[in-house]
């Protein structure tokens, strides 16, 4: 079924109520304020040039009806939950829109977070400052084709995702920016995985390509694993990770394959994942 939010008359989360697997949500071309929280599989949402979800959401930020704070997740504008493996995001706007007040004013604002498998993202964008985009816990999912801005740790999560011909725009206040968080948990194999994306900056300020996280709650061990394959990197950067404390562990995984920094070749490894690129491209039915 085709639910139309323009013909129908209806938000996201009206829609939302009554749709079944397999549906296909079409949005208006328009800014939507609402938290979303996705549970039901199969979905597919498809926005035009300026659709956009913006909603302002921040971790200190007090729940009214938990009188909580809400939290690195609770802050997430959109939420795919574990049961909403295979959801489809097309041509959309995700914004947070909590804007930092000061330098070094730390404060979570989640623009999407999904915790399913099989999550395809096309031709999206993402906005916020810390913590834009949350993919965590799951496996075989896509971002294509998108672009991705932030200042601290703006991918970050323990899923494996891969992510082509995207392109991600650090900016901050702070002394310095970091692209990445991979939480990677030990069972899942690759972690974030960069095929021809781009890596600039929208100041001068320093960027690191991530900091390995290893959060305290983890239910199960952590190794960060981090790649980039004919990437493109511009500005003051720094392909290394850096400690986000300095009792962290050493264990995780960096590697750059045929990629360039300002033009500079700045290889590591002999690991180039194309049979990984390809195997996701097919469940997508991209190749």
């Amino acid at each position: 079924m085709i639910i139309d939010l323009e013909k129908e008359k209806m938000s996201i989360s009206e829609a939302l109520f009554i749709a079944k697997p397999y549906d296909v949500i079409l949005l208006e071309n328009k800014t939507y304020e609402e938290e979303i929280n996705i549970e039901t599989p199969h979905l597919t949402f498809k926005g035009k040039e300026n659709t956009k979800i913006s909603l302002e959401l921040w971790a200190s930020k007090v729940d009214f009806k938990t009188g909580k704070k809400l939290g690195t997740t609770g802050s997430a504008v959109v939420k795919v939950k574990e049961s909403a493996n295979n959801s489809c995001f097309e041509s959309i706007i995700f914004e947070n829109s909590h804007k930092k007040k000061y330098e070094d004013n730390g404060e979570q604002a989640v623009a999407f977070k999904t915790s399913a498998s099989f999550t395809l993202i096309k031709n999206c964008k993402f906005i916020s400052y810390q913590d834009t985009l949350y993919i965590d816990n799951g496996y075989n999912n896509l971002v294509i084709d998108s672009y991705i801005e932030g200042d601290i740790d703006f991918v970050f999560g323990s899923a494996d995702c891969l992510f082509i011909n995207t392109v991600l725009a650090s900016k901050t206040m702070n002394k310095y920016s970091y692209y990445t968080a991979p939480s990677t948990l030990a069972q899942n194999r690759y972690g974030f995985v960069f095929f021809d994306s781009k890596f600039k900056q929208l100041n001068d300020t320093k960027t690191y390509v991530g900091r390995p996280w290893y959060p305290t709650t983890a239910k199960s061990p952590i190794i960060p694993k981090l790649y980039f394959i004919n990437c493109e990197f511009e500005g003051d950067i720094e392909p290394s990770y850096i400690k986000m404390k300095e009792s962290d562990p050493n264990y995780h995984r960096l590697s750059f394959y045929n990629s360039k920094l300002n033009g500079n070749l700045i290889n590591n490894d002999d690991i180039d994942l194309y049979d990984y690129k390809d195997k996701i491209l097919r469940c997508f039915n991209l190749k």
